[in-house]
């Protein structure tokens, strides 16, 4: 059971995002918040994990989230936003779901399936887990890994990440095609190829694309890591 909780429907957490039945939601604890109408939250705390559900529209505005943000078909924004983690392997979770983090700060991992993700100004201390995602970085930071399974990926001006995992989407065939371009500004500390087929292109200072990595010429010794 969760902290606090008086039910003895099974305890709820923000990993169980299948299957989330009405007897796990009455399992939240008291710190802990269910959202599924439109919401607005101004310089709130949120002590507890927090699911959100539903179109919304939902915003958040300049609260501290202490443990988990799980989301889930949902639509939403956070501006000015700080997440401490807590004792969750992920600060946030999202599964189809459109979430943009302007100007947020993370001191945690991020893990999103499906959907769509825009980080503006935000930085991310951990890892970020995306699958079957479209990812928008501006003038973002990623202190840990961005895992990703798209075979083309950009990185948006300003950006930065530290270590990138590029890996092939299911179903692609093992010599598919991948692709990073970065934007003017954008940098990366290394990238890893789950294909042997890879280019990494950046955009200089004159908007020209310049070829900065490429499995055409086997750069390090295994010809599929490369650092820009």
């Amino acid at each position: 059971m969760l902290p606090n909780s008086s039910s003895g429907a099974p305890a709820w957490t923000p990993e169980r995002f299948s299957g989330v039945s009405n007897a796990m939601l009455d399992a939240l604890g008291l710190d802990d918040r269910l959202i599924r109408a439109p919401y607005h939250a101004n310089r709130e705390t949120f002590p507890g994990n927090v699911f959100v559900t539903g179109r919304g529209p939902h915003c958040f505005v300049d609260s501290s989230f202490t443990r988990c943000l799980a989301v889930k078909n949902a639509d939403l924004e956070l501006f000015g936003c700080t997440f401490s983690g807590g004792a969750q392997p992920s600060a946030i979770r999202t599964e189809s779901t459109h979430a943009r983090l302007v100007h947020c700060v993370v001191a945690g991992s991020v893990q999103c399936d499906r959907g769509r993700l825009d980080l503006e100004g935000s930085r991310i201390s951990g890892n970020v887990l995306a699958r079957g995602l479209d990812l928008r970085l501006t003038s973002a930071t990623i202190h840990g890994t961005l895992d990703s399974d798209e075979l083309g990926l950009s990185i948006g001006p300003g950006s930065r990440v530290e270590c990138l995992v590029m890996r092939l989407p299911a179903g692609a065939p093992p010599g598919a095609a991948q692709s990073v371009r970065l934007d003017f500004g954008a940098s990366v500390g290394a990238c890893h190829f789950e294909s042997s087929r890879f280019r990494v292109v950046q955009v200089n200072s004159r908007g020209h694309l310049v070829t900065v990595a490429s499995s055409d010429v086997p750069d390090p010794p295994s010809g599929r890591t490369s650092s820009t």
